[in-house]
């Protein structure tokens, strides 16, 4: 890696952290592979600190690994989705890159709320929603969808994921819960 690509790099993020509600707007003009790079990198680091959060070994490699991976995997299905979304219901063709950039982009700050989210799990909902409204904004910016069509889309995938939080959130507590009192007198 070149200085040069790490200063654009650096300094493109430093304006979108500062600003990400302007920023979004004005994607940066990068390949798929540098977008790639630093989604899976940031993901990486998101999920390297999520493992200190009571620290532990296997949270630590999930974070290091899994996370990275599953993140960007989503963050391609969803570009996936949004290019099918525009060429049947909008009739048109968007570039996937400029999608995958917004996408990577508009999940950073899920990845910020992620840390947290081991202990007060409602912290990954904030950064989805936080995602959202990023995903809103650059859906109508950078591609000229009516506000009111990208807000129905966005709000029905968060819906969705909301949904599947909360079913993952039930049954992890439901496994550690025990089922009656009387088991828990009898087996403590």
């Amino acid at each position: 890696m070149s200085n040069l690509f790490l200063q654009d790099v650096f300094i493109t993020l430093q304006k979108f952290f500062r600003r990400p509600l302007e920023e979004i707007a004005r994607l940066p003009q990068w390949s798929l592979s540098k977008v790639l790079l630093v989604h899976a990198l940031l993901a990486l680091i998101s999920g390297f600190a999520s493992g200190f959060f009571p620290p532990g070994l296997w949270r630590i490699l999930q974070g290091l690994i899994l996370f990275p991976i599953l993140v960007t995997v989503m963050g391609a299905l969803l570009s996936a989705f949004l290019y099918y979304y525009f060429q049947i219901f909008e009739q048109r063709t968007v570039s996937y890159v400029r999608l995958f950039t917004l996408v990577a982009f508009a999940n950073f700050p899920f990845f910020l709320f992620h840390i947290p989210s081991f202990l007060f799990p409602p912290s990954d909902l904030f950064g989805l929603a936080m995602t959202s409204i990023l995903l809103v904004i650059g859906l109508t910016e950078n591609f000229g969808l009516e506000k009111k069509r990208s807000l129905r889309l966005i709000a029905l995938m968060f819906g969705l994921l909301f949904l599947l939080w909360l079913a993952e959130k039930v049954l992890s507590t439901r496994g550690r819960e025990p089922a009656s009192i009387e088991e828990t007198i009898a087996h403590p």
